[in-house]
Formats: C-alpha cells, sequence, structure tokens
C-alpha cells in the first residue's frame, strides 16, 4: 500500500503518466508540458526518484528523469493500472 500512497497526488501522477507516454524528460520541459510550477515539479521529482519509482540521469548541463524498470511488479501493475 505504499506505492498508492505514493502516488495519491495529482502532480505526481501526471509527472509518471507523461514519462510513461513521453519517456525520460528534464524537470524544466515536465514542467513547461504539465503548465505546473517549476518548483512543484521539482519537489514531487525528488519524491519520486527517493522512493525509487524514478531515476536520474545526468546529461550536462541537465538532469533526466524516466520511471525505473526496477520497480517492483506490484509496484509496475499498480502504474499501469492508475495511469
Amino acid at each position: 500500500m505504499v506505492i498508492l500512497k505514493m502516488l495519491a497526488n495529482k502532480h505526481r501522477l501526471a509527472i509518471l503518466k507523461l514519462l510513461k507516454e513521453k519517456g525520460e524528460k528534464s524537470v524544466g520541459q515536465i514542467a513547461d508540458r504539465l503548465e505546473i510550477s517549476f518548483n512543484t515539479i521539482s519537489k514531487n521529482v525528488l519524491y519520486l526518484s527517493q522512493k525509487g519509482i524514478l531515476v536520474r540521469r545526468y546529461d550536462t548541463p541537465f538532469v533526466l528523469y524516466k520511471i525505473s524498470n526496477s520497480l517492483p511488479k506490484s509496484a509496475k501493475i499498480i502504474i499501469s493500472k492508475i495511469i
């Protein structure tokens, strides 16, 4: 049920949906696409990456985020059903 708590936020769900559909993106690209403040996206991307839902890749000068390939099977199922 921890995964459900992590996803119980409209901004986090929007971020995951965008990354699932469009692939890896920077915080700025996510903020532009979703029309949500950079600060809000940054906080939620950090939270999701700390929980292992997102992984980051450094591509100077950007940090790109994508959904982790190593999520537990239950998390993958929940995310695929919700998004």
